[in-house]
Parts: C-alpha cells; sequence; structure tokens
C-alpha cells in the first residue's frame, strides 16, 4: 500500500488485516513520511495534543488532531531546509526534528 491506495498492483490489492492510514499526502507534498510524536511540551500550547510528523523530502512538518474517530485538525507547523529523517522528544516533552544532513532542530514558537 501507498497510503490508503493499492501499490502493487495498482488495483485490487488484499487489504484483509491492514489498518489504512487516517491521513494521507500526495507525491506533491512530499516522498516519504517520517513519524513523530504527541506533542506534551509546555512551550506550544495551541498544538498540545496534536501528533507531530513531517516529510523526509519536502521539510515540512505537520500537526495532526484526532478524536478517536476523524481528524479535528490537520496543519503546517514548519518547513525545514533538510531532509527530516526522525524526531526526538525529551522528558518535558518537547519535540525535536532530526536530519540527516543539518543537524537537530528543536520545534519552538517564533513569535
Amino acid at each position: 500500500m501507498e497510503g490508503a491506495h493499492c501499490f502493487r498492483p495498482k488495483d485490487g490489492c488484499d487489504e484483509t488485516g491492514l489498518e489504512l492510514p487516517i491521513v494521507e499526502y500526495n507525491s506533491s507534498e512530499g516522498c516519504s513520511v517520517i513519524g513523530g510524536y504527541v506533542y506534551r511540551g509546555t512551550g506550544l500550547p495551541s498544538i498540545s495534543g496534536a501528533y507531530i510528523y513531517g516529510d523526509y523530502c519536502s521539510g515540512i512538518v505537520w500537526g495532526l488532531r484526532h478524536d478517536g474517530q476523524t481528524v479535528t485538525g490537520h496543519m503546517v507547523l514548519a518547513k525545514v531546509d533538510a531532509p527530516i529523517t526522525s524526531f526526538g522528544e525529551d522528558q518535558a516533552g518537547n519535540v525535536y526534528i532530526l536530519s540527516r544532513d543539518s543537524g537537530i532542530f528543536q520545534l519552538i514558537d517564533r513569535d
């Protein structure tokens, strides 16, 4: 599967036992989903409880809210000018964005 779509074969693949994603994006927005963390820090209260994830190729970082049934919020949080390879979290719940070439970035409020 690629997102909620058959990959090989393109149509009619066996979806038995699969849990389909709750959100997806097309290849114009990126090439590889990089999973992250639910934000539990105190520095960004507007995204508290949101799942933070990104894309390796585009460097876009999203925040996703889900109430157990449906997506209740989905927003672009940041754009990193580097390939995102992973996320990290410290004991205070702050989220860090890891890049293959450019180091580690902390997700912070710039206002």
